[in-house]
């Protein structure tokens, strides 16, 4: 079979193009790189045809927001020239299989990789969100199993597609991670990605295709938090596959609500850990124990991670407003780091990898009141 053009092309924008890596309905793909080695993969819609312009336009905008979008999750936008004779988006290339591949060659996940793939997928789907994006063709597909996270890749399509070329993002859909009420070409919603996600983790758990209600299997050797982990998918899977959009958690609920589950059984309040220790007598001391500095939030002093994370959790404006300045953020992680001395929490998570104030305090009160952030699912 003869290879096609866009198969052997060696060149696309300042791209060489190493090898094709293949196509889905919206554009074909190739493995490249820049003037500097740096490997890409390189994106070429299709836009011949009626309405190619109109396409560019609705693409170039929502490039744009992705271009922003992804430097908090989602496999990065690198560059992008949707007015070249052949238009291209370069991505992030990411080392790893995809989840497709994965499944198919060792079988379903469970354990430590469920819990990795949960937390970077349902991270992922809460940024694009928040920045007005709708991945649309979220599948096993576009999902890398990288060494670090799981990470998502190909948004930024779907939408303009739909809203210029309804024929292609009906040809573009594949069934089983589409939701029900999702009309054939019609522009899709951020309940559909979350519904999509649910079907992704339920082929992950399963090594199947949903096909109506998925029942996610018990893993009694997990241990925490991968163990709550299971639990949780067991409760939000279903739920998130609802027939009515309305009953499906928000992008933002399901991100807390994986969080909380990953630390469940793992965090433990500072006075219980304290109180637990083995009675020991007491040797002579030669200067007097430096007491905690207390941590001032909302106008009070909060002697511990617990007792602020509550606090947070009954004040959300403020917590937000805390974390989106960042002398106070910065104030925060010095006193966990120098005070509390907790090492426990991912501080790069903290100020980066969520875009949203709000997304950042929410993670805190996970992190240190599970049994709290539990109750936003």
């Amino acid at each position: 079979m003869r290879a096609t053009a866009e198969e052997t092309t060696r060149r696309i924008g300042p791209y060489g193009i190493e090898r094709y890596l293949g196509r889905d309905g919206f554009a074909g793909r190739h493995l490249g790189r820049d003037r500097d080695g740096v490997p890409a993969v390189v994106t070429v819609p299709r836009v011949s045809g009626g309405g190619g312009r109109r396409v560019r336009r609705e693409l170039a905008r929502d490039v744009e927001a992705a271009r922003i979008a992804t430097r908090y999750g989602p496999a990065r936008v690198l560059a992008a020239d949707l007015d070249a004779d052949i238009p291209w988006v370069a991505t992030e290339y990411i080392e790893g299989p995809t989840l497709l591949e994965a499944v198919r060659r060792h079988g379903p996940l469970g354990g430590e990789e469920l819990h990795k793939l949960a937390l970077g997928t349902s991270s992922a789907l809460s940024v694009l969100h928040w920045f007005g994006l709708v991945h649309g063709d979220l599948t096993p597909s576009n999902v890398v199993l990288a060494p670090d996270a799981a990470r998502v890749t190909g948004a930024g399509f779907a939408r303009a597609f739909a809203a210029v070329r309804p024929d292609l993002a009906a040809r573009a859909a594949t069934p089983a991670y589409t939701a029900p009420e999702h009309l054939p070409g019609a522009e899709p919603r951020p309940q559909e990605d979350v519904y999509a996600w649910a079907a992704v983790m339920a082929f992950a758990a399963t090594g199947r295709e949903p096909h109506g209600r998925p029942d996610i299997p018990a893993d009694p050797s997990a241990r925490p938090p991968a163990g709550a982990v299971m639990e949780k998918l067991r409760e939000v899977v279903p739920r998130c596959m609802s027939g009515d959009p309305e009953r499906r958690l928000t992008s933002e609920r399901l991100m807390v609500s994986v969080v909380a589950a990953c630390t469940r059984g793992r965090v433990r309040r500072p006075e219980a850990r304290l109180s637990s220790a083995p009675p020991t007598v007491p040797g002579p001391r030669t200067e007097p124990r430096r007491p905690l500095t207390p941590f001032r939030f909302d106008g009070c002093p909060h002697g511990s991670p617990y007792a602020l994370a509550g606090a947070m959790h009954v004040a959300p404006k403020r917590a937000a407003d805390l974390f989106a300045d960042v002398q106070e953020r910065g104030r925060l992680l010095s006193w966990l780091s120098l005070e509390v001395r907790d090492t426990s929490l991912d501080r790069r998570a903290l100020a980066a990898r969520f875009h949203r104030p709000a997304d950042a305090a929410a993670m805190f009160v996970a992190h240190f009141r599970p049994d709290l952030a539990a109750g936003l699912s």
